[in-house]
């Protein structure tokens, strides 16, 4: 099997989800590390792009949007999902 192959079945087996989050109440870096920090703690989930505000984010089985959303709760922020 080449590597495209073994990467193919991977994806197959495996699908990745995209998210973006909108977040209310980041306001500056502290707020982004907390928000990181929670994101990088649910199992299944990369953090794509984080910026004040917003949060893309990839995810597998493992993970669902709603607990990407706790975590940026448990955090102290809100978050929804919006469109990509």
């Amino acid at each position: 099997m080449s590597i495209s192959d073994a990467i193919r079945r991977f994806l197959l087996l495996h699908p990745v989800k995209h998210v973006r989050l909108q977040i209310e109440g980041m306001h500056c870096d502290e707020c982004l590390h907390a928000v990181r920090e929670a994101l990088a703690r649910v199992p299944g989930a990369r953090i794509e792009r984080l910026e004040i505000g917003a949060a893309t984010v990839a995810f597998d089985d493992e993970a669902d949007v709603g607990a990407l959303v706790d975590a940026v709760y448990d955090a102290g922020y809100e978050a929804q999902e919006a469109a990509l």
